[in-house]
């Protein structure tokens, strides 16, 4: 009799061992894909804020997710349903119809929902184009232009100028500086810049992460949900 329970109660074992895959809560992400809601003036939000939202993500966490945003913030307009590939270092371009966008990303993902809901894209960059970086003190400087670009992301530059990053130190015991020509160029019109970066700087061109989401806007509803489906 104990022989004949024991499969029964393996079976059961397992399945108490095992349970259900829980919602993600804010910020929920899958793999290259990151969801916020975000202010529409550009701001941060506020925490008293941020309790406001819950965003909940069922699926596979792989190839076909559902995304569901809740918070009183959407439907008073103060905010907006963002997302953005964290892996892509150029913007993908999308194909956009009246319930769904399709981009050109590395996965095909295609984004659907079906409430009324503005789509918009962020603006393209300009191409970026490093032309010389040197970095030295009291006319002595070594040329880093090829450590430089190595430290381009796209369109976009961000890195700490350190005698670390660039291998060595030019002129020791003397504060150091980087001279950085680069020049933006947008279709026909290109810009050139000169610009001076202290030992330790942060240097960031075209580097502004919340310009890279695309942006679903909301009017009249607490809730907003919306599929994700990759190849």
């Amino acid at each position: 009799m104990i022989r004949q329970l024991f499969p029964a109660l393996l079976i059961c074992s397992l399945l108490v061992s095992y349970p259900a895959a829980t919602a993600q809560e804010t910020p929920a992400e899958i793999p290259d894909f990151l969801v916020e809601v975000l202010k529409n003036d550009g701001s941060p939000l506020l925490d008293k804020e941020k309790e406001k939202i819950k965003i909940t993500v069922t699926g596979d966490g792989k190839n076909k997710n559902r995304y569901r945003i809740e918070s009183p913030l959407l439907k008073s307009g103060e905010v907006s349903v963002g997302f953005q590939f964290t892996k892509e270092q150029h913007l993908p371009a999308a194909k956009v119809t009246e319930k769904s966008v399709s981009f050109n990303d590395k996965k095909k993902t295609t984004v659907t929902w079906s409430k009324d809901a503005k789509f918009v894209a962020p603006k393209p960059k300009k191409k970026l184009n490093i032309m010389l970086a040197e970095y030295g003190a009291d006319g002595k400087w070594m040329d880093i232009t090829a450590l430089v670009k190595k430290s381009q992301i796209g369109d976009s530059l961000a890195f700490r100028i350190t005698n670390t990053a660039v291998g060595k130190d030019p002129v020791p015991g003397v504060v150091k500086s980087m001279m950085l020509t680069y020049s933006l160029i947008d279709k026909d019109d290109e810009e050139e810049f000169l610009k001076e970066y202290t030992e330790n700087a942060l240097v960031r061109v075209q580097f502004n992460e919340k310009e890279q989401y695309f942006r679903f806007v909301v009017k009249d509803t607490d809730v907003f949900e919306f599929n994700v489906i990759t190849q």
